[in-house]
């Protein structure tokens, strides 16, 4: 294969993930990702914090410059079609710096960009209802 097919091959394969979602059709997609990441994140003052789920102790985290990204519109599969799905959706979280907490040592010191996994949120539309389905609650918590 030559290298101008292959570039062909991988820009076609990534482009979708690059489409950004008409955001005038999808204030309820929004509406739903924010409500379930209320038990996720919690903002005060210039501030948004979180606990990593980390056994029996919980790990505190500040997030700086806290925002939503997005959301992406992701292709469907035949099969997604084939199964009632109807749209795929990606927001993305960016923070500026983190940093996080202990009893021992108090905050530690700022680190720039945001957590690890602490990442996309995905809704899927079936039957015009959207769904949360994958999410950073399986990894932190607001509680």
């Amino acid at each position: 294969m030559n290298a101008r097919l292959r570039l062909l091959i991988t820009i076609s394969s990534i482009l979708p993930f690059l489409i950004q979602a008409d955001e005038s059709s999808i204030p309820k997609a929004r509406e739903v990702m924010k409500a379930h990441m209320s038990n996720v994140i919690l903002f005060k003052e210039d501030s948004a914090f979180t606990q990593k789920i980390a056994g029996e102790r919980n790990i505190p985290y500040e997030l700086k410059d806290f925002e939503y990204i997005g959301p992406r519109e992701l292709p469907l599969t035949k099969f997604e079609k084939n199964k009632g799905l109807e749209r795929k959706l990606l927001f993305s979280i960016k923070t500026s710096a983190w940093r996080t907490y202990n009893t021992n040592d108090g905050w530690s010191e700022w680190r720039l960009g945001r957590p690890l996994l602490l990442g996309g949120i995905t809704l899927h539309q079936r039957s015009g209802k959207w769904k949360v389905v994958a999410s950073p609650a399986t990894y932190y918590t607001a509680k």
